[in-house]
């Protein structure tokens, strides 16, 4: 994927209803030099991304009553986001076919909750920051 960051220090949107996860995220992107911002719900994250320039997004698959893929499909209809890096976080191996159909349709990444989230982090680096990917 080709997608140039807008500054040095990319912002990167965490969307995730859990503030354990929300913490460590935060802490983690800041160490490697990313802007973090966070929000715990669809309507936060979207306000968010319209008055912030974003550069890429992790969102949690279940966010309380609505989808994390309803942030998804937001990102990619807007004209400034729709080749932003997406990654979509989620604590199931058991995503339904139908999920599994709309992430590939959003060219999101999936990560699983119990991986390593440096896997995450190398993923954004490399996206962002590497020279071979503009």
């Amino acid at each position: 994927m080709s997608y140039t960051a807008h500054a040095a220090q990319p912002t990167v949107l965490v969307v995730d209803d859990e503030s354990s996860t929300q913490r460590v995220l935060d802490r983690l992107l800041a160490l490697h030099r990313f802007t973090p911002l966070q929000a715990a719900d669809v309507p936060e994250a979207t306000s968010i991304a319209a008055r912030e320039r974003v550069d890429a997004f992790i969102v949690d698959l279940t966010l309380g009553p609505r989808s994390g893929l309803d942030m998804v499909g937001w990102v990619r209809q807007q004209q400034g986001y729709a080749m932003a890096p997406v990654f979509v976080l989620t604590g199931t191996l058991a995503i339904s076919d139908d999920d599994q159909t709309l992430i590939r349709e959003h060219r999101a990444q999936v990560f699983y909750k119990g991986q390593s989230l440096e896997f995450l982090i190398d993923c954004l680096q490399r996206t962002l920051l590497d020279p071979r990917f503009d």
